[in-house]
């Protein structure tokens, strides 16, 4: 969730605002957000639970209660609240590399692995020589949100 929302916590920290271009990021960390509470059972309010979606059942309104409805959309804006502020914490704590990686993307819209090393150096934690491209992290959001919508 919280590299999904790199780019908008990013932008509010360097520009003082948030653009549109960040809404896609937004709709897949919601989806991530309602799978693992709905889906996954990852809340420690509800617990391990699967609830069942509307499409799931072939209706048009959600399967369960309206105050089960009401907290789960209360845990979701709270998680996803939680990981951005983590995030722009983060990037906050490296303002350093998050200038040099934004002054690189103003010249170049993407960045790769070894660009990203070379600018702000290796990550601190060890990635066992597996770096994830751009392309195949949203291939998996891709792949999250087609399973949701099929569910």
């Amino acid at each position: 969730m919280c590299v999904a929302l790199g780019g908008r916590a990013a932008e509010n920290i360097i520009f003082n605002r948030i653009t549109t271009g960040a809404q896609n990021d937004l709709e897949k960390v919601t989806k991530i957000a309602y799978a693992q509470i709905k889906k996954f059972g990852m809340n420690d309010n509800l617990g391990p639970i699967y609830i069942t979606d509307a499409e799931e059942k072939g209706i048009y309104t959600h399967p369960y209660s309206e105050n089960m409805h009401k907290i789960v959309d209360k845990e979701a804006q709270n998680l996803i609240s939680s990981a951005y502020f983590k995030t722009e914490e983060l990037l906050k704590k490296n303002i350093d590399k998050l200038e040099k990686m934004a002054e690189a993307l103003l010249e170049k819209e993407t960045l790769s692995y070894e660009e990203v090393v070379n600018l702000i150096g290796p990550p601190s934690y060890d990635v066992a020589n597996r770096a994830l491209e751009p392309v195949e992290f949203e291939k998996s959001l891709k792949n999250l949100s087609e399973n949701d919508e099929q569910s």
